[in-house]
């Protein structure tokens, strides 16, 4: 059986949540074809439904967080590959996370979020006003909940515009 650290736990939360669009812990045909738009992979509404039971263990139409993690774990110990098939899809959602906003959803790489993260770690450490956000975890989804109030950005606005006078 594979074991996950918690950084690797929480980064397939982050993967799983990405993909359950309306947040009621299952994955349904609807979000794994958006997801897989949004991917650039979609071909099919079969492909969604075979997807859905390659993994769908108690048969309900539905992907839960444990038949998520069930893959994950089989890709881990080498029962399974991540080639093809619904871990290919958690492999490629892994690497992107979506963020909604007022004019639309976006995909940003945990590799830009990560970047992202340091940058701003590196540059608003100091300030006492950012103190309860900071510093942002660079391996994990945070910065978006860190961005969420504003508060940040703000600051990295104030930052800049002081820089430049």
């Amino acid at each position: 059986m594979a074991s996950f650290t918690k950084a690797e736990e929480a980064e397939y939360k982050a993967a799983f949540d990405s993909m359950d669009v309306d947040h009621d812990q299952f994955v349904d045909a609807i979000e794994l074809a958006q997801v897989l738009k949004n991917l650039g992979m979609y071909q099919s509404d079969a492909q969604v439904h075979q997807l859905i039971a390659e993994v769908d263990a108690n048969k309900n139409g539905l992907v839960e967080f444990s038949e998520f993690m069930k893959i994950v774990t089989d890709i881990k110990s080498g029962a399974k590959s991540d080639a093809s098939g619904f871990g290919h899809v958690v492999k490629e959602q892994k690497k992107m996370i979506q963020v909604k906003g007022m004019v639309g959803q976006h995909s940003f790489s945990q590799e830009e979020m990560s970047a992202f993260a340091e940058h701003f770690n590196h540059c608003m450490r100091n300030d006492p006003d950012l103190d309860y956000l900071m510093p942002i975890d660079a391996s994990a989804s945070q910065l978006c909940d860190k961005v969420h109030d504003g508060v940040l950005l703000g600051q990295v606005h104030q930052h800049r515009r002081s820089r430049n006078h």
